[in-house]
């Protein structure tokens, strides 16, 4: 028995880009991009994309995949984030750089755009001689909501203040 997922908004996106590549929009990539739009702030790796997938569409295999991810990424559709995929919140954002907020609490991913590219190329290509052609970073943290949460849990008590020396050498 196959689950049917909701139209995602990105779809009608992903197909234009298709066709001007000459790619097919076939049932299985539709089927992707709605797995990954179930998941719009957790990067799923190919295995859970597979897993998904399966209850969609009943026949799917690995290369099929990794196949349609590589698609994907080519018309800037999904992002790779540390060992998973996730779908661009903003693919039709071509004039700034897409970066990532991961929250190291909860795992949450949160897409950022930033203007800074063309400051840095100028840089780069003046001080060293090095042409840049793209920029990925990953800003690594914790979210409002887990502050928030750790803010209001009771504080445990503090261990007793020790100098800089006695830290330094634990057996004094």
């Amino acid at each position: 028995m196959t689950t049917r997922l909701p139209l995602h908004p990105i779809e009608d996106w992903v197909e234009d880009r298709f066709a001007e590549k000459g790619y097919r929009m076939t049932a299985q990539t539709r089927s992707l991009v709605r797995v990954l739009g179930q998941y719009p702030s957790r990067p799923l790796s190919v295995a859970t994309i597979k897993q998904e997938m399966k209850l969609l569409a009943s026949r799917v295999d690995t290369t099929t995949v990794y196949r349609i991810l590589e698609r994907l990424y080519a018309v800037k559709a999904i992002h790779r984030v540390d060992e998973g995929f996730i779908l661009c919140s903003a693919p039709y954002n071509i004039t700034q750089q897409h970066h990532f907020l991961v929250c190291d609490e909860c795992g949450e991913v949160s897409e950022i755009f930033l203007d800074y590219q063309a400051d840095i190329q100028r840089q780069l290509a003046r001080d060293r001689g090095f042409l840049l052609r793209d920029v990925d970073i990953t800003f690594r943290g914790t979210c409002d909501a887990c502050a928030r949460a750790s803010s209001t849990e009771q504080p445990t008590e503090a261990a007793p203040r020790r100098g800089l020396l006695a830290s330094m050498f634990s057996f004094f």
